[in-house]
């Protein structure tokens, strides 16, 4: 398990990402959230996406567009937005789900889940 979730971990974010590096100033407003991937699962139809349970990866080749759990409800999407939208995220077009892998992320998340969920920092 170690070796796959290492390996999902970097298709996820590769190097290069452009992720923003955290300033010390902005610690106070970060909350930390460890996700574990319990199993990927083929998803036949949007239907089958239980909005807050499952997250969706999205496959086409070397794209990989990716969404946990939590993001549509945040978000208020309903599946199939989730779905258009990890496309997009995979470089994709929005309608090309119907087209390409797409699988069921169901994930349990520990952390720092207390406070109410708060927009993503911006740099």
């Amino acid at each position: 398990m170690q070796l796959g979730s290492a390996s999902f971990s970097r298709s996820i974010v590769p190097s290069g990402s452009g992720l923003l590096e955290i300033r010390s100033s902005e610690l106070d407003r970060i909350d930390i959230a460890i996700w574990i991937v319990h199993r990927l699962l083929p998803c036949q139809s949007v239907d089958d996406i239980e909005l807050g349970v499952h997250g969706v990866c999205v496959r086409d080749g070397n794209r990989l567009g990716v969404y946990l759990p939590d993001v549509a409800r945040k978000h208020g999407w309903t599946s199939q937005q989730l779905v258009e939208e990890a496309c997009l995220k995979a470089g994709l077009r929005r309608e090309m789900w119907r087209e390409v892998d797409v699988e069921l992320l169901e994930a349990s998340c520990f952390g720092e889940q207390a406070r109410p969920s708060r927009p993503l920092l911006r740099g």
